[in-house]
């Protein structure tokens, strides 16, 4: 069984896949071009199976696509009735597709297209995520649509709802408004990003609907949200363009990642190794080290993209950003030295002047002594 070829596939707004091979530094477009239409924006991506042999990726106009990795091509594409609104995520469960839109509806289909399940996840659905490990558990929420957590094997109703925080300094009522979910791996906890810069922390298991922890993350909407595995850190991106990592225990920032410049739309950790991936609007996949927040590869794919997945396939290790390529862009400067010569000045010629017995300051000072001399000299022809 050949491994793929790509390490990393990322969708973009206007329906191209893509995929970007780090051990190569090379990238290319996985369909054809003339796919390239705003209705065919590929919006969520996952994995069919354990192997990475294949990987659904789901499209603005009601179309999920099976991309064959081994074959390098698309291998089939079902239009399905998955409801009203934009295409929010896809998930594989006990060899069926779970769907879920921004309308709420979140249905489960047979790979032949078979509706065999429905649930209401509530109006103006902004995102719905799946339990890694416990598959038949699923969070949603929204725009005042509060987190919810569902089983699908009991869909008439979710087992947990949040509640919302208390009013505000002003007694004024907050607005709910979840931007993206995800789970803590190894356990029953849920976190949070909205639009209004928070980051919450909830823990169904406790018998608490309000969030356990609630912080504030930078000033501006949060649009993506990833968890190390290690369960303890959360890298958040916004839409201005800021990524830090978070430490969930104490609900600290304790690092930013540089080098954006638009949005975030996607991040994905690495399950095994110690990088984090993510694209936006700027057009740029990056691949960071979590631990040193240095940047590793960055490919600049011409396309505002929305998502992406790892693959199992890595190149070797010690590579470093100093040998990032396609790395366009200069605001990255987590090698620079502050104290490093100019190599512009060291190469710059020097000029000679000629030898001169008087400087200007020299000049300088001898006006300062005549004019001394003649002040003392006035005082004492006023003295005699």
């Amino acid at each position: 069984m050949a491994e793929p070829v790509y390490s990393i596939f990322v969708g973009a707004e206007i329906g191209l896949l893509k995929g970007a091979n780090c051990e190569e530094r090379a990238w290319g477009n996985l369909n054809e071009l003339n796919e390239v239409k705003r209705e065919n924006e590929i919006t969520c991506m996952c994995w069919l199976n354990r192997k990475q042999t294949k990987f659904y990726y789901g499209q603005q106009n009601n179309i999920i696509t099976t991309f064959d990795v081994e074959a390098s091509k698309i291998s089939r594409q079902v239009k399905m009735n998955i409801g009203e609104g934009k295409f929010k995520n896809i998930h594989p469960y006990q060899k069926k597709i779970l769907t879920a839109v921004s309308s709420g509806d979140i249905k489960l289909w047979t790979k032949k297209g078979k509706n065999v399940l429905k649930m209401s996840g509530g109006v103006d659905l902004a995102c719905v995520q799946q339990d890694p490990v416990q598959t038949h558990l699923i969070a949603s929420g929204g725009n005042e649509n509060p987190l919810k957590l569902w089983d699908i094997n009991s869909p008439t109703s979710p087992i947990f709802v949040s509640k919302n925080v208390s009013e505000d300094w002003l007694r004024l009522r907050v607005p709910i408004m979840i931007s993206t979910i995800n789970f803590i791996p190894q356990s029953s906890k849920i976190v949070t990003g909205t639009d209004l810069c928070k980051i919450r922390l909830y823990d169904p298991s406790a018998n608490k609907r309000k969030p356990v922890l609630d912080v504030q993350c930078g000033d501006s909407p949060v649009t993506a949200l990833a968890v190390n595995p290690s369960g303890n850190q959360i890298i958040v991106g916004s839409s201005k363009g800021d990524m830090v990592s978070m430490d969930i225990r104490k609900g600290k920032i304790t690092g930013k990642f540089k080098g954006f410049s638009g949005g975030i739309r996607g991040i994905q950790c690495h399950p095994t190794l110690p990088y984090v991936a993510t694209c936006g609007l700027d057009r740029y996949l990056r691949v960071y080290n979590v631990v040193s927040r240095e940047m590793i590869y960055s490919f600049y794919l011409k396309s505002r993209l929305n998502c992406l997945l790892f693959a199992k396939k890595w190149p070797s290790a010690g590579e470093s950003a100093s040998s990032c390529p396609n790395n366009e862009n200069s605001t990255v400067d987590q090698n620079e030295d502050e104290n490093a010569p100019d190599d512009l000045w060291d190469k710059m010629p020097v000029l000679q002047t000629e030898s001169t017995t008087e400087t200007p300051s020299g000049n300088a000072k001898k006006k300062r002594k005549s004019n001394n001399e003649s002040k003392s000299s006035k005082k004492n022809k006023t003295s005699e």
